[in-house]
């Protein structure tokens, strides 16, 4: 695997896998096979799903998920050991601010 994608590849499948994992055990059981998907869908979206859910306007946070997403271009420009951790770092916010999203949606916190 190109070394440039390795970090934003291993981290947006771990990524996708966690999201999958909230979506069927963190969610209420009466959710149904779509809402589960909906909700997986929200995670792996990062903020974009809140932003245009306007659920910005509640938590603001959400936004953080948007410098996720420039942290994780840092690693295919250069990549070297810092870089990497910055883009981890991004990955961990994207997703971050689409979690958020599926609790606030889901729980309505």
């Amino acid at each position: 695997m190109n070394s440039r994608l390795s970090v934003i590849v291993v981290g947006l499948f771990l990524g996708s896998v966690a999201a999958l994992l909230i979506a069927w055990l963190m969610m209420p059981p009466d959710y149904a096979f779509a809402d589960r998907i909906r909700a997986w869908a929200l995670v792996v979206g990062g903020p974009i799903g809140g932003t245009l859910l306007g659920v910005t306007k509640h938590h603001p946070t959400i936004y953080i998920g948007w410098l996720g997403l420039i942290l994780m271009l840092a690693h295919p420009i250069r990549p070297v050991w810092f870089t990497g951790i910055l883009a981890t770092l991004g990955i961990l916010l994207w997703f971050y601010s689409g979690f958020l999203t599926v609790v606030v949606v889901a729980f309505g916190a």
